[in-house]
């Protein structure tokens, strides 16, 4: 089973399992961004799936999820995000 948190942006942190119990659904994640969703990775080499339209949609930072970002670090995350430990 994957095992996953979901990151709010009022920095608040929630365990989240698939409902399948094997592997989340795009139709989950979406949720759990509240749109469409694209994949940013962690500094320690987890999937981070954050909302693809965050920035332009006025969705707020998320301050705990930014500092985890690996790639760019002027970036900012927007919105509740879900990050996945790779197995």
């Amino acid at each position: 089973m994957e095992k996953a948190i979901l990151i709010r942006t009022d920095g608040s942190e929630e365990k989240v399992c698939p409902k399948d119990g094997k592997k989340f659904s795009l139709k989950e994640l979406q949720g759990f961004v509240k749109g469409y969703i694209e994949l940013a990775i962690t500094k320690d080499n987890k999937d981070m799936y954050v909302n693809e339209e965050g920035k332009i949609n006025g969705s707020i930072p998320n301050e705990k999820a930014t500092k985890i970002y690996k790639y760019n670090q002027d970036d900012v995350i927007y919105g509740d995000v879900v990050v996945i430990e790779k197995k």
